[in-house]
């Protein structure tokens, strides 16, 4: 299954990386994934790529295999090319922290809040098209971008909107 593939490749992705470092091989162990998050790179269309968070294992009940679950207490985020599967980027921290709290959902309901503050009407949301995207911050904290009838609009992880 996609499950038992992502697993595996992650595995050998951070494999070596366990082994120079005691600190996150202890917090791998405790730690399951979520599902990938695939990010367009919209400066280099090669680029794109998939966020694979780590849920601290100890706080949280641990499946079989990864689950898609609201991105809270976070360990480990690994940045996986979207074409080659080679890891690209790794963070990690020995506490678990909030990631990517901002999801599809909530842009939605931030950008139907700011097109109503706009004086926009006859909204309908399911008209909304959402996205994860890497533009020019940080890889690991992508903005969602959202298209509307009324334009394209982007929500970062402090809820920022621009245009």
């Amino acid at each position: 299954s996609a499950a038992v593939i992502w697993e595996i490749r992650i595995k050998q992705a951070i494999g070596k990386l366990i082994l120079l470092d005691p600190g996150l091989s202890e917090v791998f162990a405790q730690s399951y994934p979520t599902m990938p998050v695939y990010v367009e790179n919209q400066n280099n269309p090669d680029g794109s790529y998939y966020l694979i968070s780590f849920v601290d294992g100890q706080t949280s009940w641990r499946p079989r295999s990864p689950v898609s679950v609201p991105q809270q207490q976070v360990n480990i985020v690994v940045l996986i090319d979207a074409e080659t599967g080679q890891l690209k980027e790794l963070s990690w921290v020995p506490e678990p922290v909030s990631y990517l709290q901002i999801t599809p959902d909530i842009a939605v309901d931030l950008i139907y809040d700011y097109l109503v503050d706009q004086g926009y009407t006859d909204l309908d949301d399911s008209e909304f098209e959402c996205r994860y995207i890497y533009r020019d911050l940080s890889p690991l904290y992508p903005e969602i971008q959202v298209e509307t009838p009324f334009g394209v609009f982007y929500v970062n992880q402090q809820e920022i909107i621009t245009t």
